[in-house]
């Protein structure tokens, strides 16, 4: 029984493992093939989730052991483009925030401005004031 770039191999039967961005455990189980075609349940869990465990009768269910799955680039750098988006749109928010403060405070002050504009602003000043 052996991981090899993510792909589980044991005897046999290989099985693809999921790519994830951090360290797991696969667990393997011998059951029977009306559970599984394989004769294998393989289950993989994270540190702090519960265990993948098989759903068959635990009596007919045999465990074969644990391999460690280690993170898969691929999961890494998604993760990371991610976190990278998420930045982004918080510096958009922030800029389209600063933007409608700045942009209600110009065209309130044009003589032709409309005057729920001007309303806004001074309702705006206000609040500001209280701060």
């Amino acid at each position: 029984m052996q991981i090899d770039n993510h792909i589980l191999t044991i005897g046999n039967h290989t099985e693809e493992l999921p790519h994830l961005a951090r360290s797991a455990t696969v667990s393997v189980w011998a059951v029977p093939p009306a559970y599984r075609a394989s004769g294998f349940y393989v289950g993989v869990y994270q540190q702090g989730q519960p265990e993948d465990l098989p759903a068959c009768d635990y009596r007919d269910a045999v465990f074969v052991g644990d391999l460690s799955l280690p993170p898969h680039p691929d999961a890494i750098a998604a993760e990371l483009r991610a976190v990278e988006v998420e930045a982004a749109k918080v510096t958009l928010r922030d800029i389209d925030i600063a933007s409608i403060r700045s942009l209600r405070e110009y065209v309130a002050a044009q003589a032709d401005a409309p005057q729920f504009i001007m309303d806004h602003e001074d309702r705006a000043k206000m609040a500001r004031g209280k701060m």
